[in-house]
């Protein structure tokens, strides 16, 4: 199955810790250990070059990324966000989509309205998306007026893969 793995600019995921990997073009790593995803029994990947781009900063937070066309069968998956294969072979690298700042958030937002049903959150988000106030002051009146449970939230995401 065609998958994406990112890289530093030289190549290498864990750069500097005892499971340092260096990728390159038609290497293939396998995975050594019995874990899930974010163990030594998976190795890290996407599938599709967006996601690798969204998830970067809190992934590999790789400063000058390189993104590979990689080779792999899934075998562990968390929702959307990323997947796992037990053997990866990156082919060859590819144009990263570049996600601008604002484009992040634009995506946070409409990620965070698929979850939060509150309207003092869904006003201040349909401002922000539409232009009409994106200023501080508006963000912080919708958040001290708000009333939903961000911590069952993010434990609903986190913990069950939602």
């Amino acid at each position: 199955m065609k998958l994406y793995k990112l890289t530093d600019k030289d190549g290498y995921t864990r750069r500097g810790a005892s499971n340092e990997t260096l990728w390159g073009s038609n290497v293939t790593h396998r995975a050594t250990g019995t874990g899930g995803l974010c163990t030594n029994g998976v190795i890290h990947a996407y599938e599709h070059p967006l996601i690798a781009a969204f998830m970067n900063p809190i992934h590999g937070d790789f400063k000058n990324p390189v993104l590979w066309i990689a080779e792999g069968e899934v075998t562990h998956r968390e929702g959307h966000l990323k997947c796992g294969s037990r053997e990866l072979t990156t082919i060859k690298k590819t144009r990263l989509p570049k996600i601008t700042q604002e484009q992040l958030v634009r995506i946070s937002i409409y990620c965070a309205l698929s979850q939060i049903k509150d309207p003092a959150f869904e006003k201040w988000a349909k401002d922000w998306l539409s232009g009409k106030d994106r200023t501080e002051a508006a963000a912080a009146a919708a958040w001290a007026e708000a009333d939903f449970d961000l911590l069952g939230i993010i434990r609903r995401v986190v913990e069950k893969g939602e």
